[in-house]
């Protein structure tokens, strides 16, 4: 069972490293809390890598979590900082000589998009939890100023052990509040190690692991894992 002082309805999303199915599941959870008559909304306040149609960026990621939530927001107030260039958002300002990524610029998006009173919110970041902002912050400082509980996205491949217990670990010293593991087998095919990652994971740490997302094409694809996901969530 999860350890809540609180019940929240907001929670920040991140992952063991870049690719791991972030969007993808995020998306599954947005359809999963709407499909129950919940009103949704995204935020994912820093997104590289992305593509230029017409000298605008198109954030794909930031799309596709639009695409998947009840109430519909402009692109730019759920992703305030989009580059182009695909690598760390420091280095992607840097390259783009585009603004970096501040504290005032990213709670006051979160802050707007929270007017609309949404009752299932999902804040996605970018990359691992020591991705940097700027030259002082990290993925991990956008976490602490969003205030959020932590759900961590774990690929089901090798390897996935030790990062998972590092990320947990780190983010525990510096007082974040981690709720919970989402499996996710991001790639089609797996190795046979990873049928005991969850195992082995259980082993070195009380951070439950709430829920297995299988490949999906599309996030209505997981529609049943997501389910069980957001009622463990919903503390159902």
């Amino acid at each position: 069972m999860l350890n809540l002082s609180f019940v929240s309805k907001r929670w920040f999303i991140t992952g063991t490293d870049t690719g791991v199915g972030k969007t993808t599941i995020c998306c599954a959870l947005l359809l999963a809390a709407a499909k129950r008559g919940l009103s949704t909304a995204v935020s994912k306040p820093v997104e590289t890598g992305c593509l230029k149609k017409q000298d605008r960026l198109v954030p794909e990621d930031a799309y596709l979590l639009q695409r998947n939530s009840t109430i519909d927001l402009p692109l730019d107030l759920i992703s305030p900082y989009q580059y182009e260039p695909a690598c760390s958002p420091y280095q992607a300002a840097v390259d783009s000589s585009c603004s970096l990524v501040t504290k005032p610029i990213v709670l006051r998006s979160l802050q707007e998009i929270e007017t609309h009173n949404p009752d299932f919110l999902l804040i996605e970041g970018a990359g691992g939890l020591l991705a940097p902002l700027n030259a002082q912050d990290t993925i991990l400082d956008m976490i602490a100023w969003t205030k959020a509980p932590l759900l961590i996205v774990i690929p089901n491949r090798l390897g996935t052990i030790s990062h998972t217990l590092l990320t947990i670990k780190y983010a525990q010293s510096e007082s974040i509040d981690v709720q919970g593991l989402i499996l996710s087998n991001a790639e089609e095919t797996t190795e046979g190690s990873t049928l005991r990652n969850q195992a082995q994971i259980e082993m070195f740490t009380d951070v439950p692991v709430l829920g297995h997302m299988p490949y999906l094409k599309n996030p209505e694809d997981g529609e049943s894992s997501a389910e069980s996901i957001l009622s463990t969530l919903l503390m159902e």
